[in-house]
């Protein structure tokens, strides 16, 4: 298979799998007219989103629901825009980050939608963590108005948002991730291409799965240790310095001994959402009980009233704090030894 370099270094590119290391830009690169950009959502992620951009010296067409929020973050050489459909005028490149399908249906489809003020040939970017049937729905949308659609969910949270750090799973058409390289190198540091639209949401349908099973895990050994009589701290750290060094454990460990739970980098409810999405996408004839059962108890947590809070709040389930509501109580099951 061909491998088309869609970065610069140090920014590694991986396609189906193998890895490529992007050759440096060259100085056209460095002197191209940057390309007008469309942000959709200036929510946690697309703050930082902005600024990088911002930074990168891309001319912004800002909307979001709540317009005040872009008088703060909005530079003089950006444009607030009333509504997506404004937006997206003028735009090569339109870039969503929103909440849910439904956020994504109203930003898009909707009245005042972006694909009414898009031009064809304009390149749609959506970096959020969507169902399949969603993606699908807009990237067939979006062919019929002569767009060209790229999924791009991505992971990093507010910290990589806000860095330009993030990571960014692709699907579309290489030729077209190739033309807006330098968007992409503005707000990721890495970019992994799976293949055709809708490629990269699977991808991070059961990325997220996968995370939010670990962090059920983890919540209930932290629950486990103090039952114990275990020091919390010592367990965290022990775990770490025998090989589970993974930054779940370090960040969401040392949050779930301290309870700052309320300082929000990725939330509990999103996590929770797109866990659900990747059940719900799975072939209906096969079965994924861990998975299954990891969304469950997330679900528990959000419906308990933890969804404003941070993913580490998975362990409220376990360790119930008098600073965070209290949880309902849930039905103890035991497996037979």
């Amino acid at each position: 298979m061909t491998k088309h370099k869609i970065n610069t270094e140090p920014h590694v590119y991986l396609e189906n799998g193998a890895d490529h290391q992007g050759a440096p830009a060259g100085a056209d690169d460095e002197q191209a007219e940057r390309p007008t950009v469309t942000v959709l959502g200036a929510g946690m992620m697309g703050k930082g989103m902005i600024h990088n951009l911002q930074q990168a010296g891309f001319p912004l067409r800002l909307y979001n629901r709540t317009l005040q929020t872009l008088h703060g973050l909005a530079t003089e050489q950006d444009v607030i825009c009333a509504t997506p459909c404004e937006a997206a005028q003028g735009a090569e490149v339109i870039l969503s980050v929103i909440t849910d399908d439904a956020a994504h249906q109203a930003v898009w489809f909707g009245p005042q939608g972006a694909i009414h003020g898009a031009a064809a040939g304009a390149v749609g970017l959506e970096c959020s963590t969507l169902s399949v049937p969603c993606i699908e729905a807009w990237r067939d949308a979006l062919h019929e108005r002569g767009l060209i659609p790229i999924d791009s969910p991505t992971t990093g949270n507010r910290a990589g948002a806000e860095a330009g750090t993030l990571n960014l799973f692709l699907g579309g058409d290489p030729d077209a991730i190739t033309a807006i390289r330098p968007v992409l190198a503005a707000i990721s540091c890495q970019q992994f291409h799976f293949g055709p639209t809708g490629s990269g949401t699977r991808f991070k349908l059961l990325y997220n799965l996968f995370t939010g099973t670990m962090l059920v895990a983890l919540g209930e050994a932290v629950g486990m240790a103090q039952t114990f009589g275990l020091d919390l701290q010592q367990v965290v750290d022990t775990m770490e310095a025998t090989g589970f060094a993974i930054r779940n454990l370090k960040d969401k460990g040392q949050k779930m001994i301290d309870g700052r739970h309320d300082e929000v980098f990725s939330k509990l409810s999103i996590l929770h959402k797109d866990m659900a999405c990747a059940i719900q996408s799975a072939d209906p004839q096969a079965s994924f009980p861990v998975g299954e059962q990891a969304a469950e108890r997330l679900r528990q947590a959000v419906h308990s009233g933890f969804g404003s809070l941070d993913v580490s709040a998975t362990s409220l389930l376990y360790l119930p704090d008098s600073r965070f509501k209290k949880i309902v109580s849930i039905p103890k099951k035991r497996m037979p030894l």
